[in-house]
């Protein structure tokens, strides 16, 4: 997006497999129809988006269709806010 690598996560499987479904063609949904989603630990996600950042990945697209975003370089901020909450 923007002409800038971003990562797209979601909080949970459903809306991740809304988003892929409002994208034809995008590769997110195999032959049977199955979106192809990866769930992961949240401390194993942030360590892999922290390293994606160091590989030039832009930001991170949280809940695409009726989410937010925010560049990745904000991460660790925003992990500190949600840890005081």
């Amino acid at each position: 997006m923007d002409n800038k690598p971003w990562a797209f996560l979601f909080t949970d499987r459903q809306r991740a497999q809304e988003y892929a479904r409002t994208i034809p063609n995008s590769g997110f949904v195999d032959e049977s129809g199955n979106v192809l989603v990866i769930s992961t630990d949240t401390q194993k996600a942030i360590d892999y988006l922290l390293a994606l950042a160091s590989q030039g990945v832009y930001g991170l697209r949280f809940n695409e269709l009726n989410g937010w975003f925010s560049p990745i370089e904000n991460l660790p901020a925003i992990i500190k806010h949600v840890n005081k909450s």
